[in-house]
C-alpha cells in the first residue's frame, strides 16, 4: 500500500472511532475553573470603586435657630442673641467664631449672650456654636448670625443757602439719585423719611439714619469746572 493510501486509511479509522474521550486528566494541574480578574480578554481589568466613606455622626448638641437672625453693621447698641437647640449640656458655653462668650442659660433649650457694637461693626457672617465646658466633645453644629451692610444716603449735597453767621438756619440743597429731583432741607428735617439732618456746613452735611441711629456724612459735591 502506498503512502497516500496508508494516510487515507488512518484518517478513515480515526473518523470511524466513536469511543468517548476520557477527560479525567484534563483538570489535573494548578489551573482553576473560577473566573479570574480578567473575565473579558478584550478589556483591561479595573479595580472596583472603594465603598463610600460613611458620614461623621452628628454632633451631640443640635442648634436650631438664633434670634435675631441679622443686625445692621454700625448700629451703636448691643444686641442680645438667643440661641435655641436640643440636648444642650448644663455647662454649655456659646462660642462666636470659636471665641468663648459669657453665656446665660434661659432654659433646657435656650442660651443667650450679648454682642457689643464692636462685635458687628462690619458686614459679615458670625459662626455660632455651643460646647460643654467640662466635656469639649459635647459640641454642636454651627449656625450663622448675619451682619448686613447699612444703607447709604441716596442723594448728593449740592450746596448751602443762608447766612454764614447763622448755620443752623441754613438750608442744604440736595439732589436725589433716583429722580434727580432737587430739594431744600434744614436741620431737624428728614430726607426720604429716614435721614435726619443734624448739621449743615459749607463742605458737608451730617446725618443720622433714624431707624438704627447710624451716623453718616455727605460731602459737598464740587461743581465741574
Amino acid at each position: 500500500m502506498g503512502a497516500a493510501a496508508q494516510q487515507e486509511a488512518m484518517m478513515q479509522a480515526l473518523l470511524s472511532d466513536v469511543t468517548p474521550l476520557n477527560l479525567r486528566y484534563a483538570s489535573i494541574g494548578e489551573s482553576s475553573s473560577s473566573p479570574g480578574k480578567r473575565d473579558n480578554i478584550f478589556a483591561y481589568y479595573k479595580e472596583p470603586p472603594p465603598p463610600p466613606i460613611p458620614p461623621p455622626p452628628p454632633p451631640p448638641v443640635q442648634l436650631i435657630s438664633v434670634q435675631p437672625q441679622t443686625a445692621v453693621a454700625g448700629t451703636p447698641k448691643p444686641v442680645t442673641l438667643v440661641i435655641t437647640g436640643n440636648k444642650i449640656p448644663a455647662d454649655a458655653q456659646i462660642l462666636l467664631d470659636n471665641s468663648p462668650r459669657p453665656t446665660k442659660r434661659l432654659g433646657e433649650t435656650q442660651l443667650s449672650t450679648e454682642i457689643s457694637p464692636g462685635d458687628y461693626s462690619v458686614p459679615r457672617g458670625i459662626n455660632i456654636e455651643v460646647r460643654s465646658q467640662s466635656k469639649p466633645t459635647e459640641n454642636s453644629n454651627q449656625i450663622q448670625f448675619m451682619v448686613q451692610a447699612p444703607p447709604e444716603p441716596q442723594f448728593i449735597y449740592k450746596g448751602r443757602l443762608g447766612s454764614l453767621n447763622q448755620p443752623q438756619t441754613n438750608y442744604a440743597v440736595i439732589e436725589l439719585n433716583s429722580t434727580k429731583e432737587t430739594k431744600r432741607v434744614k436741620v431737624g428735617e428728614t430726607i426720604m423719611g429716614i435721614w435726619r439732618v443734624d448739621s449743615i456746613l459749607a463742605d458737608r452735611i451730617d446725618l443720622t439714619l433714624t431707624q438704627y441711629d447710624i451716623k453718616r456724612r455727605v460731602q459737598l459735591q464740587e461743581r465741574p469746572k
